[in-house]
């Protein structure tokens, strides 16, 4: 570290440090003052990066000559002097950013703007991105009714991403597939990658079809014929209504799933799931859909 005795000859004013203090108090109060000129833009690109998926600053670790230019400098600035006037309020930054015309831009690209902007650099649509592994875990677990909310010592797999302890011997399997940090270093920035062993983890991973299993329970209980079962399933899942189309389909898929397990049936086979086995079909196949992975 920097002796508290030379901080002068760099041109760092930091307060009076006593004999019997380290300095600490003194650099976290030169961090945080108003006007300094890192501290609060570097918490505001980190918030956007993490919303809208690539930072105004692409080098998020780097803002000096070495990295990468603001594409949108006085965005950046005015979120960084709104962050420290709102009393460097997190949550106030993140309502800023989600309730901005660029958060809620639609992820559909035109021929024009991919012409004009490949790189999406400028904006001129929503960047698409997938859930990261977390949030992806934990709406497993609420869809599946096991998110438990204890607080304090009592770790589990159904405790919420955010407050489980890692465990170096034994990995989580989903938040290795799809990108989640190694818990022991520092990764300013994650990977987005797209692979086949993260598909067949949703198709055939016990956790998910136990997901899907848990929330066919809960809609059998619904009277009714398939359709405005299917209705609910789509509102719970895709947090919208079914299309024509995809009400279509979805009767379709449960007539299909019907008819095989009679043939299976009437074989002489065994086959799963009774009453809730075309539902089951039907719930995982949302559940791995893009729409229910992906954020547009």
């Amino acid at each position: 570290g920097i002796r508290s005795g030379i901080v002068g000859e760099i041109g760092v004013e930091f307060s009076p440090i006593p004999a019997n203090e380290s300095g600490r108090r003194q650099l976290g109060e030169w961090l945080t003052r108003p006007d300094h000129p890192l501290t609060a833009r570097v918490m505001a690109n980190r918030v956007w990066q993490h919303l809208v998926g690539v930072g105004i600053v692409e080098t998020p670790s780097n803002f000096g000559r070495l990295g990468r230019p603001p594409t949108h400098p006085r965005v950046l600035d005015w979120l960084a002097v709104e962050f420290v006037e709102s009393g460097w309020s997190v949550k106030s930054l993140v309502r800023q950013i989600m309730t901005s015309s660029v958060y809620r831009q639609t992820s559909l690209s035109s021929v024009a703007g991919r012409r004009r902007d490949p790189r999406n650099r400028w904006l001129s649509r929503m960047n698409r991105k997938r859930l990261d592994a977390e949030s992806l875990k934990d709406t497993l677990l609420w869809h599946a009714d096991q998110v438990r909310r204890a607080t304090g010592s009592e770790w589990g797999k159904s405790k919420r991403s955010l407050f489980a302890a890692p465990t170096r011997s034994a990995p989580d399997p989903l938040l290795s597939l799809f990108d989640g940090p190694d818990p022991h270093l520092v990764v300013p920035r994650r990977a987005d990658s797209t692979s086949a062993p993260q598909s067949l983890f949703m198709m055939n991973n016990p956790a998910v079809v136990s997901t899907a299993k848990t929330i066919v329970c809960s809609l059998l209980k619904q009277e009714g014929g398939d359709n405005p079962m299917i209705e609910t399933l789509y509102q719970r899942l895709m947090a919208r209504p079914p299309t024509t189309e995809e009400r279509r389909l979805a009767s379709r898929t449960l007539s299909e799933s019907r008819e095989l397990r009679r043939r299976l049936a009437g074989a002489g086979a065994k086959t799963a799931g009774g009453k809730e086995g075309p539902w089951e079909d039907l719930c995982m196949a949302l559940l791995c859909s893009n729409e229910f992975i992906y954020v547009d």
